[in-house]
């Protein structure tokens, strides 16, 4: 058994705050196997992030080599030596660092993989240079627990197992160990910025510290490793539930050859990529983007909750973000999980989508719903609402449905009970895709007109027509909106376009008889510098949501409004690179970098995003035009080891904070959303045609399917007038009596409510072309015996009189 030793202990406790990384990753290194629960992320020549048991809970902060020759310098390998990471194989997210000294000295080769079996990180090295020089340095290895999500409460302590010494840190019942296949000369546990092996070296080039634990802070774990006789071996380090499964691991791991582990790591993922399609043919890279984007989406998929997709391995600005921030992107939004399913799908894996649609429905809400994000388990993380994500996994249901991928799940409960709940909360979102203001958004619009039609097709096809009919009526009347809630007659942004589509109307959900129309309405901008102006008017707050619209079929390429708004979005938000054009989100956005470099804090200054460049190619290709210029700018965008970031640098070069022009910034990097669009880009130019289009949607608003025109009043919007010659539904979610006239009380009907399959009720009242008098109406609700006890009125428009 390992025995933990205590004495000395260090000094320095609890270490200054902890941090995270920065973001921007070089690789993400995990093995294909689901039994080895590991998760590794690397940047600067250095790992950072890694993640155990599930891909939503980082436990380390980094792990990396420092290098002295005990007198004239000190290097650690982020800061001080160049750093070239490549991939091992053509296949397989295991990758080579290296790391060479300025001068020539001397270099570090590290081969870093995961143990297929195991939840162990193998991190194989060799030091080349002139042997004579070899001798002269002394090799340390630095950890940085972060246990349970988290750099306070951390206790380390070196651990001896008959004669063979171990690095450990262990935090609320997680633990990790830490050795080599050549034994420790020194060891010494700390705390950061105090007495970790970092300051100790850095002081002198020798530890002087030897304290055996480190209790309840922020701590690092140093040790030397005996490169006295030799100057290759491979380090490990492995996590457990107890020190006794981390150690056991870790020796078992260890004890073979890291050749064999290598040739199992990189056979399996071979396999693994074997059924997808081949999409090369458009691709301007010789495909290196495009597979590196499949084992990318497959490697974000947790192994314990088959299914869970996260958006990132990921903490974007980590580097200014502490224990207080536990989130980060290493979460499951269902946006970019049903995005990242769907890029799967498009390159030809059925499997992995099916495990994600079974998740989602095993993670929906009571009512209905989905959380704005979750950690893995399904517990929300952030508790905001927004209706594309209820949406979203209706149509990734759908669309496996007509792919034949579902085989025996039933997937027909939750899609009626994800359309229920966006036919009660709608159709004000209280959040849009951006998860920062309330109102009619085109982009939340068309994906939740795009699942009510999918819905109806599949309660049609479960031979419910009643429901299937109430469902489609519904996505009528959104569709029917679409202009009148979200497009501007007063646009100033372009000189001579009047009329464009505007980011979103922002109305607020207990704005129940809110004015909608979108000229009268201000946009708050929540992420704005302190001091300035957050208010603009929402013809001025456009962004390129409303591209959405032509993607699932709603609208048409090519019509003369959707041509004026890309002019709009291209004079306000584009910035053309060397490799071509990329989109900022919307403006006067401050989701980013800030100017003098400085990470997002609650504020800064948007960036371009290179998955709304694949966003535009799509809708080029529905236009009939050629998108590969921005498949090729996709492909620039990407790192050497084809890693898409989510936003990049737009301003001159600033070296210091790691920023370079047309390259990532500190946001998410790996972005799964971007790696997905441009998945499904090559898919869709492989077809001709856009793999998101849905045929239904296309039919029903592009081919004359539509049902008779529809105005919808419930509690939660209390419509204000409707048009003479409309048929008005009052909707509600429990059976009622309405109490009715539209003759001012001359005379007055009672018409009981029709109940659908839904859950809902409704009376519909037809309003005749001549109609002028207003609709007047009150509720008598059958629970209860009860009256509503006030009256509503909905006034008619466009009445003809006699």
């Amino acid at each position: 058994m390992a025995i933990l030793l205590e004495d000395p202990r260090a000094t320095g406790a609890p270490g200054i705050p902890p941090r995270w990384t920065r973001s921007a990753k070089d690789a993400v290194v995990t093995a294909y196997s689901s039994v080895s629960r590991v998760w590794v992320t690397a940047s600067s020549g250095v790992l950072n992030e890694i993640y155990f048991p599930t891909i939503d809970q980082p436990q380390v902060r980094d792990l990396q080599y420092l290098i002295t020759d005990g007198e004239t310098f000190f290097h650690e390998e982020r800061r001080n030596l160049h750093a070239i990471t490549e991939y091992l194989g053509e296949h397989g997210l295991g990758i080579r660092i290296t790391n060479s000294d300025p001068g020539g000295r001397y270099r570090i080769v590290k081969e870093v993989i995961a143990d297929p079996h195991q939840p162990v990180v193998l991190v194989h090295t060799r030091i080349e240079g002139d042997p004579a020089f070899l001798r002269t340095l002394h090799l340390y290895v630095l950890l940085a627990p972060h246990l349970g999500v988290g750099g306070w409460g951390n206790t380390g302590n070196v651990a001896r197992i008959e004669g063979h010494d171990y690095l450990t840190a262990h935090k609320d019942g997680a633990w990790l160990s830490l050795a080599a296949t050549l034994p420790f000369v020194q060891l010494s546990c700390g705390y950061v910025g105090a007495t970790d092996g970092w300051q100790d070296l850095a002081t002198n080039f020798k530890l002087d510290y030897r304290f055996a634990s480190a209790h309840d802070g922020n701590i690092a774990l140093t040790g030397e490793i005996d490169i006295s006789k030799r100057t290759e071996f491979t380090l490990g380090l492995s996590f457990g539930r107890t020190l006794h499964r981390a150690v056991t691991s870790l020796a078992q791991s260890l004890a073979l050859p890291f050749g064999e582990h290598r040739d199992r790591f990189l056979e399996q993922w071979g396999r693994a990529c074997r059924h997808f399609h081949q999409l090369e043919q458009f691709a301007s890279d010789g495909g290196t983007l495009y597979r590196r984007s499949r084992e990318l989406l497959l490697a974000h998929e947790d192994k314990t909750y088959a299914g869970a997709i996260i958006a990132s391995l990921s903490i974007p600005w980590g580097e200014a973000k502490g224990d207080e921030d536990l989130g980060g992107y290493h979460l499951v939004w269902t946006r970019d999980m049903v995005n990242s399913a769907t890029g799967l799908l498009a390159a030809g894996d059925a499997t992995t989508p099916e495990r994600a649609l079974i998740y989602l429905a095993c993670s929906q809400q009571s009512d209905g719903g989905f959380p704005q994000n979750f950690w893995i388990d399904g517990e929300p993380y952030w508790r905001g609402i927004q209706l594309d994500e209820v949406a979203f996994p209706i149509i990734l249901a759908w669309r496996l449905h007509k792919a034949g991928a579902l085989k025996g799940f039933a997937v027909y409960p939750m899609v009626l009970h994800a359309a229920r709940y966006l036919m009660v909360n709608g159709p004000v979102t209280p959040q849009e895709r951006w998860e920062e203001n309330a109102g009619y958004s085109p982009s939340t619009l068309a994906s939740n007109i795009t699942a009510l039609v999918c819905a109806a097709c599949l309660a049609r096809e479960h031979g419910d027509l009643a429901s299937a009919r109430y469902l489609e009526e519904y996505a009528d009347f959104l569709e029917s909106h679409v202009e009148t809630w979200t497009v501007t007659n007063h646009g100033t942004l372009v000189p001579g376009i009047r009329r464009h589509y505007i980011r979103i109307n922002p109305i607020d959900p207990s704005e129940h008889e809110a004015d909608e129309d979108p000229d009268k309405r201000f946009v708050m901008i929540h992420n704005r510098p302190p001091g300035t102006r957050a208010a603009f008017p929402a013809a001025e707050i456009v962004d390129a949501g409303f591209l959405e619209l032509v993607r699932y079929g709603i609208r048409k390429a090519g019509d003369a409004l959707m041509e004026d708004s890309l002019r709009v979005i291209d004079a306000a938000l584009k910035h053309d690179y060397p490799a071509g054009p990329c989109w900022k989100r919307y403006t006067h956005d401050g989701y980013g970098q800030r100017d003098d470099g400085g990470p997002f804090l609650g504020w800064g200054r948007g960036r371009p995003w290179p998955l709304l460049t694949g966003e535009r190619a799509h809708y080029e290709l529905a236009a009939g035009r050629d998108p590969r210029p921005y498949i090729r700018a996709i492909e620039h965008f990407a790192n050497p080891t084809r890693l898409l970031p989510e936003q990049l640098w737009d301003q001159p070069d600033l070296p210091q904070q790691l920023l370079y022009y047309g390259c990532q910034t500190g946001s998410a990097m790996p972005l799964m959303w971007a790696h997905a669009e441009y998945v499904k880009l090559l898919r869709s130019t492989t077809d001709g045609r856009v793999f998101d289009l849905i045929d239904e949607v296309a039919q029903r608003y592009q081919r004359g399917g539509r049902g008779a025109p529809i105005e919808i009043w419930k509690t939660n919007r209390r419509v204000r007038s409707v048009a003479a010659g409309t048929r008005l539904r009052i909707q509600a979610t429990e059976a009622f009596a309405l109490h009715w006239t539209k003759d001012e009380w001359q005379t007055a009907q009672d018409t009981a409510s029709t109940s659908t399959p839904l859950g809902l009720h409704y009376v519909d009242i037809a309003v005749g072309e001549a109609d002028l008098a207003p609709i007047r109406f009150t509720f008598h609700w059958r629970e209860g015996d009860r009256w509503e006890g006030r009256d509503y009125v909905v006034e008619v428009s466009g009445g003809k009189g006699c």
